[in-house]
């Protein structure tokens, strides 16, 4: 049986796609937030951080059917918030970390 990579069950592909998640919205945040020098990285990560969630939709997809990508994206919502708010939080002192630079 092939293990879709949005399966929750799995605690590192959870892991992996919440990453990709931090990614995309941290990219998105820095973006409107950052300053001339921080656009143009967060934009690439932003960017990045889609793509890579576009694939992962994709596979979930393709190996279950909607049904099952619905339950995997809405079902750990809570979980992927937490990540964005640690995510943002690294962010945040690795933005302080380059002002003090």
């Amino acid at each position: 049986m092939v293990v879709p990579l949005l399966n929750t069950d799995t605690f590192i592909e959870t892991i992996v796609v919440s990453g990709v998640l931090v990614l995309f919205l941290g990219g998105i945040i820095f973006y409107v937030i950052g300053t001339e020098g921080m656009k143009k990285k967060s934009l690439y990560m932003g960017i990045g951080g889609f793509i890579l969630l576009v694939v992962l939709a994709a596979l979930g997809y393709y190996m279950d059917g909607l049904v099952y990508l619905i339950n995997n994206v809405i079902v750990p919502v809570i979980f992927y918030v937490l990540a964005i708010i640690i995510g943002a939080l690294i962010g945040a002192i690795g933005y302080i970390l380059m002002i003090l630079k």
